[in-house]
């Protein structure tokens, strides 16, 4: 079987959908399944410069980079498109990603042009948050081409029972199928850590909807009552944004327990996640948060809003502390309970076992694959 992924980008700057992208080339190609993906240069403001325009090894699959067109933030590429145009043929089964850029439509069209069936990961893109961004044009984008593009597929793929919810809502024709993304657990796995300070981890990208401003209005509480703790923020995002972040901690006088890391290879978020006390992550809105999903497999007790698709599953498992999403009290509330090691210890290991559970690479190759199989299947 031949999965061609199509995608607007994959680098580190994108945070979940490039992890996802890479992850599902992981996944099956343990499977039997050759997996390419097609993508561009994209990151952010920027385009990286790699390779020599021909597909290269990364994550068990084989990746090609497209240089954008203008407008950069629409992820153009006619490069790609004729590219898209002369192979296309060639795979069993598509599997698109991200609504709204430009990548997707190319793929949706040309599957459809040569009659291969394609899947779609919506990545959070149909919930009303991010539909709510830009509304106009989204809504107005989603009626005119966008909705023929996703009843186009022959299923729609939801990393949570809370994404799924919302693309069920737009009554499209596809079926929605759960299958949460995968993590592996580190080999190594340290419980008693020292409490002196409390380290307290970020990890992820630095963009407005992560409420970042929150977390910091709550290590400015809890430190202001004598908690001694440390925000360890790993991540990147536009340089205004990071500045303004920065700024916040200095008028909040917390400037000096504030350790900005940047971008984290994956060497370097192990060695974080075997370091901190405690993940946080007050989004306003996510479908899955594949760091948090990390963070549980590393026995590492979570704090979240209830507006992060996980929430619902940490909550179950008792695996973590979960918050209104726009409340630094309760997130400082949260931060001083799990200032005891008894505490922690008991999240960690329900977070560990939530992990193995739900969020093996497993049964997350299995499922994909058999997505594949029944496209296929139904194609033909």
């Amino acid at each position: 079987m031949r999965v061609l992924q199509v995608v607007a980008y994959v680098t580190s700057f994108y945070g979940g959908p490039s992890a996802a992208v890479r992850a599902i080339a992981r996944a099956v190609s343990g499977q039997g399944v050759e997996v390419d993906v097609v993508t561009t240069t994209a990151a952010g403001e920027s385009d990286i410069e790699i390779g020599n325009g021909e597909f290269q090894k990364e994550d068990g699959g084989m990746f090609r980079y497209f240089k954008r067109d203008f407008p950069t933030r629409w992820f153009h590429s006619s490069a790609m498109d004729k590219w898209l145009e002369r192979h296309v043929a060639e795979y069993d089964v598509l599997h698109l990603h991200v609504p709204f850029t430009h990548s997707f439509g190319l793929g949706a069209r040309h599957a459809r042009r040569v009659g291969r069936p394609y899947i779609v990961t919506t990545h959070g893109v149909l919930d009303p948050w991010s539909l709510d961004r830009k509304f106009w044009r989204k809504r107005a984008y989603l009626a005119l081409r966008e909705r023929w593009n996703l009843s186009g597929a022959t299923l729609l793929h939801a990393t949570s029972s809370f994404e799924a919810d919302f693309v069920k809502k737009h009554l499209l024709w596809p079926p929605v199928r759960v299958l949460p993304l995968p993590v592996e657990p580190p080999s190594v796995w340290t419980a008693e850590k020292s409490t002196a300070p409390l380290r307290v981890l970020f990890l992820s990208r630095l963009h407005p909807v992560k409420a970042v401003p929150l977390l910091l209005e709550a290590v400015a509480t809890v430190r202001g009552q004598g908690l001694d703790l440390v925000l360890d923020i790993a991540g990147e995002g536009e340089a205004d944004y990071v500045n303004f972040l920065k700024d916040q901690a200095l008028r909040l006088g917390i400037a000096g327990s504030v350790r900005w890391h940047g971008q984290v290879d994956p060497a370097k978020r192990a060695q974080l996640l075997s370091e901190v006390h405690v993940f946080a992550l007050l989004s306003l809105h996510e479908n899955f948060s594949l760091a948090t999903a990390e963070a549980l497999a590393a026995g590492v007790p979570v704090v979240l809003s209830r507006q992060i698709g996980i929430a619902a599953d940490v909550e179950g498992y008792g695996a973590g502390i979960i918050i209104a999403n726009d409340s630094p009290v309760e997130a400082g509330q949260a931060f001083v309970k799990l200032n005891d090691l008894a505490v922690r210890r008991k999240y960690g290991l329900a977070g560990r076992k939530l992990a193995v559970e739900k969020y093996n690479a497993s049964d997350f190759a299995m499922g994909l694959k058999r997505f594949y199989e029944e496209a296929i299947a139904l194609s033909s």
